[in-house]
């Protein structure tokens, strides 16, 4: 199985979405980081992690990305 994620950091909120690999929604969920972005896209990988089996891949996308680069490594 391959389970794909996307996710888009923005300004404000959060998004992110797990498709199974017939392109399925098998999780999704919007919600404000209140400048916590960090602990806000640790909490949505937590949530989504029952769905997150097999092979993952996935994208990143957003203004605030750049606030995770530390977590990261870069």
């Amino acid at each position: 199985m391959v389970s794909r994620f996307g996710m888009d950091v923005g300004s404000t909120t959060c998004k992110m979405v797990v498709l199974d690999d017939q392109g399925d929604v098998l999780f999704k969920k919007y919600t404000r980081h209140c400048s916590d972005v960090s602990e806000t896209v640790s909490g949505l990988f937590e949530e989504a992690a029952p769905f997150l089996q097999g092979q993952i891949s996935g994208y990143v996308t957003g203004p605030d990305i750049c606030k995770l680069s530390p977590c990261m490594g870069y």
